[in-house]
């Protein structure tokens, strides 16, 4: 596994300038519901790609703004780089512009990070969602150059979650393409309700 450190990143070299393609503003379309779908799989353990397009058909039916897929509820954790493909290809089939799709592209390791981002922007993603390096628990410099990383890697926005350390939302959003931040924590100070 490579980290941001490997990747030349420590020392906090300046940013190419990325242009994020926008088909709205993204704050329009994350200030809505946006479900995290589960990932079935079938009797042989196999992910159920028509279950997975009857989930997310359902959320937009509903009136979901983004369905989010790939991600904790998604088993992301479980799945295979190209399982994680099919199944943001397939909530991308079936949202057919009609809503966005967010999908889990988050690792403690920069590099595989940057290949799910890759690869869920190859597969119609309109947002990755990414996280904080989980058990490597680094400083504020290495969590700015993970996102930063993941930002230089793609033209998709990024949305920052699943911290498992406290980051500092302002050196996050300079140093890459966040438009949102997702808290996993107990606590919930400075949210306006």
């Amino acid at each position: 596994m490579l980290s941001a450190f490997r990747h030349g990143f420590g020392q906090m070299e300046m940013l190419r300038e990325i242009t994020m393609t926008s088909v709205s503003t993204p704050a329009t379309w994350l200030a809505g519901y946006i479900p995290d779908i589960p990932t079935p799989f079938d009797e042989h353990g196999a992910v159920d790609l028509a279950a997975i397009a009857k989930l997310c058909e359902r959320q937009i039916d509903a009136g979901v703004t983004a369905v989010l897929v790939s991600e904790t509820c998604g088993e992301a954790s479980t799945l295979t780089p190209a399982e994680q493909e099919s199944i943001i290809r397939t909530a991308v089939e079936v949202a057919r512009g009609r809503v966005r799709v967010i999908a889990g592209a988050g690792s403690n390791s920069t590099s595989q990070a940057i290949e799910l981002t890759q690869r869920a922007e190859a597969a119609g993603a309109d947002a990755v969602l990414s996280v904080v390096p989980y058990y490597n628990k680094p400083m504020q410099a290495g969590i700015q150059a993970h996102f930063r990383a993941i930002a230089i890697s793609t033209a998709l926005p990024d949305h920052p979650a699943r911290r498992s350390i406290p980051h500092h939302a302002r050196n996050i959003r300079r140093h890459s393409v966040a438009v949102g931040r997702l808290e996993a924590l107990h606590r919930v100070e400075g949210w306006i309700l």
